[in-house]
């Protein structure tokens, strides 16, 4: 059987239990528009986009009130994922080159990238992961700070969170709030296998992987679990951030299982504003749903999808971002390219923000 085959049977397979088990496969939300991209290395990234973040300030920074932090991860072989700034003048839909935050490390890989405008500064947040410089620190993985102004990055002098293991991440995806009582950051604690897999021989551990990866595609056994919210909090976002507690995602059911998210808060009902995720359901064959928390630390999420594979007819959707601006929401997001497997195209579409919380709970 070849490729082809295979991931087509695998497919009618995934639709067959999504009918049996009931799981939604129509979003709610319209496919949108591809968004324009300058791309400062198009021979390298191809106008790429993954991880992104978009962030609207209403009085404006720079002159911009639309901004966006990314980074372009353009095949698996010598990827670029280094975090490089964008601005909008239109209302988020073509983007134009800022600057770039961190280049490609030597080793390792820099990943999620978040944004965070606060009493003036615009500040963002990334991770290194396995790099020199965790390495340094005797850690796997860390959530470094800077702000940019004028076009020039100023790096915090140190990062916000550190995580020492290697099979356990509760910095995955973090996303950052701030006020006069301090700064938390949100992040999914992952927990992505058992440490005995890192003692195994090569040829063992490869054989391994591969009959989970097969057992994931089964929808039997998924060896990546996420156990949650994980809650970080500091006096200010330019202190190290302590792990607090972790709280357990509700609503997730047999076919999600957290990825990567953002956050955003959101009027609702009666007027006052309460703190929203939108997230990505799976690392492989993921929905975008949208999540609700009351008290800034238990999220549940909706059961209806905002966006699917079946209902955009495209494969591959990643890691969301999403705000409301004069009362309308806008979600943004990448998928993978028809015609191009490497290549990640960013997608914006949205709805009355109203219209959409009562399509939801109905």
């Amino acid at each position: 059987m070849d490729l082809e085959r295979l991931y087509s049977s695998l497919y009618r397979y995934r639709m067959f239990l999504y009918r049996v088990f009931g799981k939604p496969v129509d979003g709610i939300l319209p496919k949108g528009s591809v968004c324009a991209l300058e791309d400062p290395t198009p021979a390298i990234t191809h106008g790429d986009v993954l991880h992104p973040c978009v962030r609207y300030i209403k009085d404006g920074f720079e002159g911009h009130k639309w901004w966006m932090v990314y980074t372009p991860f353009y095949g698996f072989k010598d990827a670029l994922e280094n975090p490089r700034l964008c601005y909008s003048d239109g209302f988020g839909e073509g983007w134009q080159f800022y600057c770039e935050v961190i280049g490609k490390p030597q080793t390792g890989f820099n990943s999620d990238p978040t944004l965070l405008f606060h009493e003036g500064k615009l500040y963002v947040f990334f991770r290194e992961n396995y790099t020199g410089y965790t390495k340094s620190l005797g850690c796997s993985r860390v959530t470094r700070g800077c702000y940019v102004k004028d076009r020039k990055v100023y790096f915090l002098t140190e990062p916000q969170l550190i995580e020492k293991r290697r099979n356990i991440d509760t910095e995955v995806c973090p996303a950052f709030t701030a006020s006069e009582k301090g700064a938390r950051a949100y992040a999914f604690h992952i927990r992505f296998c058992s440490k005995i897999m890192y003692s195994l021989p090569k040829f063992l551990s490869t054989a391994l992987h591969r009959l989970l990866g097969l057992l994931k595609e089964l929808c039997i056994y998924d060896r990546i679990k996420c156990r949650g919210v994980a809650i970080w909090e500091a006096d200010s976002l330019e202190d190290r951030f302590s792990y607090k507690k972790t709280v357990k995602l509700q609503g997730c059911g047999l076919f999600t299982h957290p990825w990567h998210f953002d956050i955003f808060e959101a009027p609702v009902p009666g007027g006052n504003d309460s703190l929203f995720a939108v997230i990505q359901t799976d690392d492989k064959h993921a929905d975008i749903r949208l999540a609700q928390s009351d008290d800034g630390e238990h999220f549940r999420l909706y059961k209806k999808p905002l966006i699917t594979s079946e209902s955009i007819c495209m494969k591959g959707i990643y890691k969301p971002t999403a705000l409301v601006v004069d009362g309308r929401f806008m979600l943004y997001y990448t998928a993978r390219d028809n015609n191009d497997r490497s290549l990640n195209r960013l997608y914006v579409t949205g709805e009355d923000w109203a219209t959409l919380l009562q399509t939801l709970q109905s």
